[in-house]
């Protein structure tokens, strides 16, 4: 009895011990939910209900003007412009890039020719600080381009030359980053389900369809959905290349709050909260939306 009184005792201790661990390894992100979503766009509420006095430079309560201008302005031309830049610029990350990055990170898993060197070009703009980069994009395309094809004036002063030339941009320095990950992913499969797979006579391509792609979908599926989530978040390094003067023919909805708040006109940030509220309103259930149909249609590793 009394050896059976000791080891529920120790089976007692065990379980707190357990519910500890799992408390403190779960207060951190329940902190950061907490902190700098609910509590983020609460603030956000709030401030949206305020307008900032200039001459006393304190904020004061006013009522739902804010909320009526955001409202309105997002079925403005200037709106209209940045939604659809911010469309195409998730619309070519998804089309172009992530399925670049998956064949190149498969080059890569299966140690094909050359795959080092190649992994090292991809991830050598994720090494390199990105102002750097941007002064080497900026001379090549501003100066050094036009001489080569013989055209006048800087390109990216141009707005039907420099969107096009923005996001060829925004596409080779998005490279290393996924490319690691989806490296690392590949090689986590089981060596012994693509040794079955060649062994019934599976190609190369047949093996990275219905082989790898399942394998990995969970990681694909986490990237589609952060894409999603930061889908009016992403600036296209816009306010790196033009500070606050890109014109507004090429600005994206990333750009456009950036660069209204980097003015630091306290008056503006009613307006700015009550904007990002409505963005998060669309952005929050297509997020989800999106998670579960891939989840629930996307190809099983089984």
């Amino acid at each position: 009895m009394a050896k059976n009184n000791t080891l529920a005792g120790k089976r007692e201790k065990i379980k707190k011990g357990d519910l500890i661990f799992y408390c403190a390894i779960l207060a951190l992100p329940l902190l950061s939910l907490v902190v700098f979503y609910f509590y983020g766009n609460f603030n956000s509420f709030l401030l949206g209900l305020k307008e900032y006095d200039t001459s006393t430079g304190t904020f004061s309560w006013e009522g739902f003007s804010a909320f009526s201008q955001a409202f309105s302005d997002l079925f403005s031309k200037q709106i209209g412009i940045a939604l659809k830049n911010s469309l195409i610029l998730y619309a070519i990350s998804l089309f172009i890039t992530m399925p670049l990055s998956l064949l190149f990170s498969y080059y890569i898993y299966k140690k094909f020719p050359f795959s080092g060197i190649i992994r090292v070009l991809l991830y050598l703009p994720s090494i390199i600080a990105s102002i750097i980069l941007i002064v080497i994009f900026k001379f090549f395309v501003g100066r050094f381009l036009p001489e080569v094809i013989g055209c006048e004036g800087n390109l990216l002063g141009n707005p039907s030359t420099a969107f096009p030339i923005i996001l060829l941009y925004v596409v080779i320095v998005g490279f290393g980053g996924t490319t690691l990950i989806y490296s690392g992913a590949m090689n986590g499969i089981n060596d012994s389900v693509i040794e079955a797979a060649q062994l019934d006579g599976c190609n190369k391509l047949h093996e990275f369809i219905f082989i790898v792609i399942p394998s990995i979908w969970p990681t694909f599926t986490t990237y589609v959905v952060t894409g999603l989530a930061g889908l009016f978040m992403a600036q296209m390094c816009l306010f790196d290349i033009y500070g606050q003067g890109a014109d507004a023919n090429i600005q994206n909805i990333g750009y456009y709050l950036y660069a209204m708040t980097a003015k630091g006109d306290f008056s503006e940030y009613p307006y700015l909260s009550t904007f990002g509220i409505y963005l998060t309103i669309v952005t929050v259930p297509l997020t989800f939306g999106v998670r579960y149909l891939m989840n629930k249609f996307g190809p099983s590793a089984e």
